[in-house]
């Protein structure tokens, strides 16, 4: 199907109200054992449309209407190289199993780079030098270990990883928390030369604007696609010390860096449970932090 009509249906699914993202992921994910694809949808019987994604009447009027939106519009994003892959595709194999409550991404780039292992990074846009400099050393060493960068494109932490991955000649994705047609990629991220190795991917409508619950769910993405969580500095509220409960709270390793009383929030994950940054020779030890975390011995009899 030509990328301009996909986006089409796709934008018009995601305009029906009432719909629950998490229950069309489940009815794609159960169309695809069936063989479908995301234009099937459109030719369907009103009432199959209901059973299938099970809406009432009026939501399957309203996709049909919103289906009729021209065609220019999404021919203009497709010539802005913008793509959407739903859990219907094949294409999707890199992030279904880890996002099965997403229904769709929108993305500008190579999607295969979904399917290479990941280190995710967050933290705090304001980073001291120490946490900039900690950022990029770990993004180079998980490069030379074969790794990728995932990361949300804001200045501070996440840019700093992004660019290092770039420059040590990897790849990475952002995760933006707003449509692909209002982000701009920094000076860093937007040279031709990168073509290829960075890919920015997005819930969100194309012409959507940022929102707290974007940016919270992209920060739970992030979590979700990294094979390896990190965060170089957090504070004791806000964005990236949510992003570090969410990691625990999911029993996922997460590496902090141990940067003393100069990042407080820092000492509070580790508190928490995260773990500090192994380091090696002066680099971050990514084959260390990429170990299956040892099991328990099993408790023997005592007769």
């Amino acid at each position: 199907m030509n990328p301009a009509d996909s986006l089409r249906i796709v934008s018009a699914l995601a305009q029906v109200p009432g719909v629950r993202p998490s229950g069309l992921a489940l009815a794609f994910a159960i169309g695809r054992e069936l063989g479908m694809g995301i234009d099937a949808l459109t030719r369907m019987p009103e009432s199959d449309v209901c059973r299938h994604l099970g809406w009432d009447a009026s939501q399957a009027r309203s996709f049909r209407e919103f289906l009729e939106q021209p065609l220019d519009r999404f021919e203009v994003l497709a010539s802005r190289g913008i793509r959407v892959t739903t859990q219907l595709d094949a294409l999707q194999s890199g992030w279904s199993a880890r996002l099965p409550s997403t229904p769709w991404l929108f993305f500008r780039g190579d999607l295969d780079l979904l399917n290479q292992p990941a280190i995710g990074f967050s933290g705090s846009r304001d980073a001291i030098d120490e946490a900039i400099d900690m950022s990029r050393r770990i993004a180079i060493e998980a490069i030379n270990h074969g790794m990728s960068v995932v990361s949300g494109g804001a200045r501070g932490v996440d840019l700093s990883a992004h660019a290092a991955a770039l420059d040590a000649g990897g790849t990475t994705v952002v995760i933006v928390p707003q449509g692909l047609d209002t982000w701009w990629a920094p000076p860093s991220l937007a040279d031709p030369a990168n073509r290829g190795r960075l890919l920015v991917v997005s819930a969100d409508l194309p012409w959507a604007p940022w929102t707290t619950v974007s940016a919270m769910q992209r920060n739970r993405a992030i979590v979700d696609l990294s094979d390896v969580m990190t965060i170089p500095q957090a504070g004791i509220t806000g964005g990236s010390h949510s992003t570090g409960m969410f990691a625990l709270r999911q029993q996922r390793d997460l590496w902090v860096a141990d940067l003393g009383d100069a990042a407080p929030g820092n000492q509070l994950l580790l508190k928490r449970g995260a773990q500090p940054i192994p380091m090696m020779d002066g680099m971050p030890d990514i084959a260390r932090m990429r170990a299956p975390r040892p099991t328990a011995p099993a408790q023997q009899p005592l007769f």
